[in-house]
């Protein structure tokens, strides 16, 4: 029996899941290159094709509109169903409706599965990180999902207009 085989593009965007903390500022800083594929080819081995593109390694609190454009553009040419998009926290439900508002705008049919989903400690240089879990949750979640725009964070899937970052609790919950 043939095995499946699943491809999946990570749009990569920044965030905290791919930067390093910085002890002289006490904050943390984009790494110039992810370290998401690295990870996933040496630690987990993964029976599906990894494709990657980079749209920028920034906080979240610098992407914009613009970049939000890209983000969508980057969508619509890709030839793959399934797109993860690893983003900063602070503005990642942001990205998620503006995503979503796109294509609902110009009534285009979003017939991929897009996963936005990040971390509140960095990938790496963090042995207590939230950030291999969520890569993992994301992955294993996008082949359930019907076509549209989620957010994937503390264990769970949001439609990307019933979700936002509580601050207080450190975690993401539905709006509702």
């Amino acid at each position: 029996m043939e095995a499946y085989m699943k491809e999946i593009q990570f749009l990569l965007t920044g965030g905290t899941i791919d930067s390093e903390y910085d002890p002289t500022t006490d904050t943390v800083v984009p790494f110039p290159r992810s370290g998401i594929k690295p990870y996933l080819s040496k630690f987990i081995q993964p029976n599906f094709e990894i494709h990657e593109k980079v749209i920028t390694l920034a906080d979240s609190r610098d992407i914009d509109d613009n970049i939000r454009e890209v983000i969508v553009k980057a969508i619509k040419e890709s030839k793959h169903d399934n797109i993860i998009i690893p983003h900063g926290t602070y503005t990642m439900s942001e990205t998620a409706v503006y995503i979503a508002n796109e294509f609902a705008a110009d009534k285009t049919s979003l017939a991929k599965k897009v996963i936005l989903m990040g971390s509140f400690y960095p990938l790496v240089g963090f042995a207590q990180s939230d950030a291999p879990y969520n890569i993992g949750f994301a992955i294993g979640c996008i082949e359930y999902l019907k076509p549209g725009v989620y957010v994937a964070m503390n264990s769970q899937i949001f439609d990307a207009h019933n979700v936002s970052k509580n601050i207080i609790k450190a975690k993401f919950t539905s709006k509702e």
